[in-house]
């Protein structure tokens, strides 16, 4: 007969333990599963960037952001306080587009400098009449930018995909996106009397 409060005896063997394993005492009972110590990787060697792809990524994203900083020194606004449509390149010395001098009618980049230079002075609705794709690709400097940056200073990928899909997919991104622009402009012009 068991005291009043203890377990009754089990048949099952108690675990017997082993020497030091690896460090860590196991019991060793039949079916005994070893322990796994979670562990957390702070720089996934896979995930590296080799120096050179630093390198470009360093002039990429410094680039993108040399782009805004210009567009801000840009006075993108006529004498009388007006904003523009197109035009502001000329300040960089450019000439004026050839297309529309030619035509009268806007080429697919026409307004877009003079857009980014809206965008970088806080005039999102101006900047929108100038070249609708102008705010979208501030926006795409703004944080491609800083992500390339990142990037080049943890020396880690921060998420970016191989540089054969990531240059295809913004060339193809950017030239639907201007052209996208264009034919709505042209639509608006022929169509609506637009500018």
């Amino acid at each position: 007969m068991q005291p009043i409060g203890l377990p009754e005896p089990s048949n099952t063997p108690a675990p017997t333990w082993t020497e030091p394993n690896d460090g860590r005492n196991e019991p060793s009972t039949p079916n005994a599963q070893p322990h796994v110590i979670p562990t957390v990787t702070l720089a996934d060697p896979t995930n590296v960037l080799a120096r050179w792809e630093r390198g470009i990524l360093t002039l990429v994203g410094l680039g993108m952001l040399g782009v805004l900083l210009v567009a801000y020194r840009l006075n993108p606004y006529e004498a009388d306080g007006q904003p523009r449509l197109y035009g502001t390149h000329e300040q960089l010395g450019l000439p004026p587009c050839g297309f529309f001098r030619t035509t009268r009618l806007p080429c697919p980049s026409c307004g877009l400098t003079t857009s980014f230079s809206l965008c970088m002075h806080g005039d999102l609705q101006a900047a929108w009449r100038a070249h609708s794709a102008g705010p979208i690709l501030v926006f795409v400097c703004i944080f491609g930018g800083m992500w390339f940056l990142m990037a080049a200073w943890t020396g880690q990928r921060c998420g970016l995909p191989s540089w054969h899909w990531l240059s295809t997919v913004a060339a193809w991104a950017i030239l639907l996106l201007v052209l996208g622009a264009w034919t709505g402009r042209l639509i608006a012009i022929f169509l609506l009397g637009g500018q």
